[in-house]
């Protein structure tokens, strides 16, 4: 048996020692009053003295003095820190309170940085016996460091979305003000007119600032772009006449509301065919520049757009529109970084207009994006011109696809019956209207709750379709359109529900089609859409 060749307490010491020595470096015992120490197990047996009948012991100060001052790859200036830490009555003084006494230090081994955890406990407080283990955690550190890195990276990554997120919204607030002051302005106009010419031009112009104001919010709602700070170019014929005559459309009311005479010159363009250009991001481009000039042009001056088609391209660009003002211009200083973002001057009189001084860091953006260049010549008290380069792409030849476009056939629709829900009174109104003008029948609910109570107290059949807003209070369009399919009535699971919400996200319709919605219509609703989407669900 293993107890007649060894004793207990050789077989435990033994086994002690082997665990040890794979954990430990060293393992020494101190007695911190008698500054003596003996050490138990170490891998490094150079740096104690192997004397008397005991092993390696001696007098503890001064062999930890001459371990951190010998020894190759401790940093000088920190080896008194170091050897502080092990001072007798600082070690008595960190256990007074605690069971562990723990610090950290480095040292070069063969050119690596190597770290060391020593960690210091009481063995025997009576007679004042304590035990100071040394532990290697490089890797242990260096696995710290690498998740520390990835967390403060994945903070850095969250704080830049958190920032792409709120330039965007600033952006798009400053965008969207200027169509909006569009349809404001000639609202109002409209509503003063006794003139119905001056009405129906003044509608004609809301339309388009209005359609414009939609596209914008609809091209902007993808938070992918958001987070990944990418925008993408959609390019389409469009009428080059038409998008011109959009862009003073949507600004003419900031101008007149301001006494600025604005000026359209396309006198030098020699062209009026169908281009193929991302006409929304052109749109954003020269409504920021204008804008621009508007707010920093005083009552009474002039505001010019020029646009022409080049015989020549610069830098591969054939399409020059100047936008220039005779108003308070820039300063030199200012006009260095007049593209940055959130940049303003604040030596103008007029900075205390409303503004985020994001206009012409847009611009810029959009330029560069369309491949194009933009020049800048100001002069204090005498006005500011913008010059930019675009490659405009001509296409004489293609027709117009607007023109194309298969149209809903309305009469095919008269005499149906329509079920409404809907909280909003001016919605529920205006597509009441809308389709009582085509002859359909139109029953309107309130809220989820009573269209679901209309819809099981009407007859089988009697409703050829239900157009569901989403967000309405005691019950959603969701939840009342799990119910309706739930009923226990044949009608209930293939009359067509149509969708009408704000929510525009591609999760937010897979949420709509699982629920049992068969249609979708974005507000603001487009009426032909509309009459489209009807025909399509219900024919």
């Amino acid at each position: 048996a293993i107890e007649e060749d060894v004793t207990i307490e050789i077989l435990t010491g033994t086994t002690f020692q082997n665990i040890a020595s794979t954990e430990f470096i060293s393992i020494l015992c101190v007695d911190i009053e008698k500054n003596r120490y003996f050490c138990c197990i170490t891998s490094e047996p150079d740096m104690y003295l192997d004397t008397g009948s005991y092993g390696r012991n001696g007098e503890f100060s001064t062999t930890m003095r001459r371990i951190f001052y010998n020894i190759p790859g401790v940093s000088e200036d920190r080896r008194d820190e170091f050897l502080e830490n092990l001072d007798s009555k600082v070690i008595k003084k960190k256990l007074s309170d605690s069971s562990e006494y723990v610090f950290y230090y480095g040292r070069v081994v063969n050119g690596v940085d190597r770290r060391y955890k020593i960690s210091i406990r009481w063995l025997d407080r009576a007679h004042n016996l304590v035990i100071i283990a040394k532990k290697d955690v490089t890797d242990t550190v260096h696995e710290e460091q690498k998740k520390e890195k990835m967390l403060s990276d994945a903070l850095e990554d969250a704080k830049r979305a958190n920032e792409a997120k709120t330039v965007f919204l600033s952006n798009m607030s400053h965008d969207m003000r200027t169509p909006l002051n569009g349809v404001i302005g000639f609202t109002n106009l409209a509503i003063e007119s006794n003139s119905i010419e001056e009405k129906d031009e003044y509608l004609e112009k809301i339309k388009t600032s209005g359609e414009f104001l939609v596209q914008l919010i609809n091209s902007t709602l993808d938070l992918s772009k958001i987070e990944s700070h990418k925008m993408t170019l959609i390019p389409d014929y469009v009428k080059w006449n038409g998008i011109l005559e959009s862009v003073i459309n949507s600004i003419q009311a900031e101008a007149d509301k301001k006494g600025i005479r604005l000026v359209a010159d396309t006198s030098k363009c020699g062209y009026n065919g169908v281009v193929y250009i991302d006409s929304l991001r052109f749109k954003q481009i020269f409504l920021n520049l204008l804008s621009n000039a508007i707010k920093f042009t005083h009552n009474g001056g002039t505001v010019q757009l020029i646009a022409e088609f080049l015989d020549k391209t610069v830098k591969s660009c054939n399409c020059k529109i100047t936008v220039c003002d005779n108003g308070s211009g820039m300063s030199k200083e200012f006009a260095k970084k007049a593209f940055d973002p959130y940049s303003q001057d604040e030596t103008r009189a007029v900075t205390r207009m409303e503004g985020t001084g994001l206009g012409l860091s847009i611009v810029k953006s959009l330029v560069d994006m369309m491949d194009g260049f933009i020049e800048l010549e100001t002069e204090e008290n005498a006005g500011t011109q913008f010059i930019v380069y675009l490659p405009v792409k001509k296409a004489e030849n293609m027709p117009d696809k607007t023109e194309n476009v298969k149209k809903s056939n309305r009469n095919k629709l008269a005499g149906m019956t329509v079920l409404l829900c809907e909280d909003h009174p001016v919605n529920t109104d205006l597509i009441k209207l809308i389709l009582e003008n085509s002859d359909i029948n139109t029953v309107c609910a309130g809220n989820g709750r009573e269209g679901i109570d209309i819809f099981s107290s009407s007859a089988i059949g009697h409703f050829d379709a239900v157009i569901m807003d989403i967000c309405m209070p005691f019950m959603d369009g969701i939840e009342a359109t799990k119910a309706i399919r739930e009923m226990d009535r044949e009608d209930a699971k293939k009359v067509p529900v149509i969708a009408m919400t704000a929510n525009v996200f591609h999760e937010d319709r897979e949420k709509l089609f699982e629920a049992g919605m068969t249609g979708f219509l974005s507000k603001p609703v487009d009426v032909e859409m509309l009459f489209k989407t009807l025909e399509e669900q219900c024919m």
